[in-house]
């Protein structure tokens, strides 16, 4: 039974992960990728949490504000469109239709960027 990399989503051997790749959960293919880039992926799945949790708290907001603020500028705007949606509503229960009644454009910039999809994970 081999180990699944958060990078790349695949399941992997035991041998594909090196020493610190079991302990990070990353594969050796990935851990040759730039640190830039497997940080985007980190931050863009971390993006996409907020919106499966039942409560985007204070903590996700000022998380989501320096998210903001990164230099990618995929992570800036998707972390700019959720901490949009958490000013408006953030609990999970009756957000869309919330969203939909309040901010269509908001609704619609969900749906544009694939945001909507992690409402629906879990």
């Amino acid at each position: 039974m081999g180990h699944y990399c958060r990078i790349c989503g695949r399941s992997r051997s035991n041998e594909s992960f090196s020493g610190s790749g079991h302990r990070d959960h990353i594969c050796r293919d990935c851990k040759k990728l730039p640190i830039e880039e497997r940080q985007s992926v980190e931050q863009k799945d971390e993006i996409f949490g907020f919106l499966n949790q039942s409560h985007i708290s204070a903590k996700n907001v000022t998380r989501l504000k320096s998210l903001k603020s990164s230099s990618n500028n995929e992570v800036a705007d998707l972390a700019s469109i959720v901490l949009e949606v958490a000013e408006i509503h953030p609990y999970k229960k009756r957000r869309l239709k919330v969203l939909a009644e309040k901010r269509r454009d908001l609704l619609m910039k969900l749906e544009e960027t694939g945001l909507i999809l992690a409402h629906h994970m879990f």
